[in-house]
């Protein structure tokens, strides 16, 4: 958990990305442009970091890479 901590405090939230790769779990396509939020809750953290993007007018959780 201190990996979520210490991004917390180094990342400033929200800001712009667009999506790399395309995944078989995720909506996006590859250059798809999203706002990303914040990060995820603790709970869902805790095997892989994730985020919050705004998709679509939708909140989705996705792998920051």
């Amino acid at each position: 958990m201190s990996w979520l901590y210490y991004l917390e405090a180094k990342i400033r939230f929200p800001f712009r990305a667009r999506c790399t790769a395309s995944r078989t779990t995720q909506p996006l396509h590859k250059g798809e442009p999203m706002g990303v939020r914040r990060l995820a809750p603790e709970d869902a953290c805790s095997g892989d970091m994730v985020v919050v993007i705004r998709w679509q007018d939708r909140n989705l959780a996705a792998p920051p890479s």
